[in-house]
């Protein structure tokens, strides 16, 4: 019985990660949209497709979740994803609160889930650091409350377009 118990409640646990996990996935997709928009409108790149790698890369690089091809990109276009990321503080500061959720939530649920990497402090503090040095990171404060955030990442996708 107990066995059961504890079955069940590691199943509530991982369904309750993967929740708080696709909220930050949300957060993802409205950074990129938003980035790519900017990038648009500041016409650096002539190539739409080189805005939406340029995008991919710097929301990569915010949760430090590179794949090869955003490595590349962030390492071939650093010096324009660290202004774009910057400011995205100043022109979008209702961003600043959602992202620093995410990024919490994001450190939480995956250390919940196991990983390694969210069990070592440097990391998750160099994590912090290079958002609050960009101006998207909120000091002080607790984590979210998992429900609070996903219904705060709904609306703010619903403000920006983004639909389920």
């Amino acid at each position: 019985m107990i066995f059961n118990r504890k079955k069940k409640a590691t199943k509530k646990i991982i369904a309750l990660c993967n929740k708080m996990i696709s909220g930050v996935d949300k957060v993802k997709l409205i950074l990129y949209t938003v980035l790519s928009q900017n990038l648009f409108e500041k016409e650096i790149y002539d190539n739409m497709d080189q805005n939406k790698y340029v995008a991919a890369a710097a929301v990569n690089d915010i949760f430090n979740s590179h794949n090869d091809t955003s490595k590349i990109t962030y390492k071939n276009h650093q010096q324009v994803i660290e202004e774009i990321l910057k400011e995205l503080g100043e022109t979008n500061p209702e961003l600043k609160q959602i992202i620093t959720d995410a990024l919490r939530v994001y450190v939480q649920a995956n250390w919940a889930l196991g990983s390694e990497l969210m069990k070592d402090m440097d990391y998750v503090q160099d994590l912090f650091k290079r958002s609050r040095e960009r101006g998207l990171f909120i000091e002080g404060g607790d984590n979210p409350n998992p429900d609070t955030f996903i219904k705060m990442t709904d609306a703010i996708a619903k403000n920006y377009g983004i639909n389920e």
